[in-house]
């Protein structure tokens, strides 16, 4: 059961890993559209 426990701990912070990552994605992507560097409280906004 334990291990169990441990694949879902690990699970979780994966998805949390992802979701960053995807996020960091879209920033990059709409910078590169834009030609503009978002960063701080601009780009919190859009994501």
């Amino acid at each position: 059961m334990n291990t169990a426990s441990q694949r879902a701990k690990e699970v979780k912070k994966l998805e949390i890993k992802l979701d960053k990552s995807k996020e960091y994605a879209d920033i990059k992507l709409i910078q590169i559209k834009t030609d503009k560097n978002m960063t701080g409280k601009t780009s919190k906004n859009i994501a």
